[in-house]
């Protein structure tokens, strides 16, 4: 996990598009022994400006892909989930 660990602070530090940061926050860590997890042992939640800088991320950035090729050897399953705050949003 250390090393999944400093990848992923390595890939926040080179989160960079036209000089801009394109992350504005990641969080990971071990999920708690609980029923929900539903086997789940690692939970990631990435916040980003727009759906274009999650694409970015998602499909260009580089040290998302080299996170991705070093994770995929360890990696026995994956759900994700995109959303958009209807809680904390001024549109609403």
């Amino acid at each position: 996990m250390l090393q999944a660990r400093e990848r992923t602070r390595l890939n926040l530090s080179h989160s960079f598009q036209d000089g801009k940061p394109y992350i504005l926050s990641l969080e990971a860590g071990a999920s708690m022994e609980d029923p929900r997890n539903q086997g789940y042992t690692l939970a990631v939640t990435s916040k980003y400006a727009s759906k274009e800088d999650m694409d970015y991320y998602d499909n260009e950035c580089e040290a998302h892909k080299h996170l991705k090729s070093y994770a995929k050897p360890m990696v026995q399953g994956v759900m994700t989930v995109f959303f958009e705050d209807a809680i904390n949003s001024s549109g609403h």
